[in-house]
């Protein structure tokens, strides 16, 4: 992880505004448990790309570690509003709503 970190990095560097770089990096970090990290990378992301089913999808799986599940499922439901088909998206919603 802290390889793809320092590529994420250089990558960003080149291209500030990359929604897919700024995943990547914010993704890196919620792998790393670094949530409040990857919550800053990927607001940024959502701010370029706000309708792509990733993003949406990572920065709700970041609040649902951040314990803010209301932000977790708004963002899921957006996500397959987009991409119906994605079964984790069912799946997390589900356990956040047996909770």
């Amino acid at each position: 992880l802290k390889y793809a970190l320092e590529l994420a990095e250089r990558a960003i560097a080149m291209e500030p505004e990359n929604a897919a770089f700024l995943d990547t990096i914010g993704w890196i970090y919620y792998k790393m448990g670094l949530y409040k990290n990857a919550q800053k990378y990927l607001e940024k992301s959502l701010k370029i790309d706000g309708e792509n089913p990733v993003i949406l999808e990572h920065m709700g799986d970041i609040f649902n570690k951040l314990d803010s599940e209301t932000q977790a499922l708004l963002l899921y439901k957006k996500a397959l509003l987009k991409d119906s088909s994605n079964k984790i998206i069912y799946e997390n919603i589900n356990q956040i709503n047996a909770r």
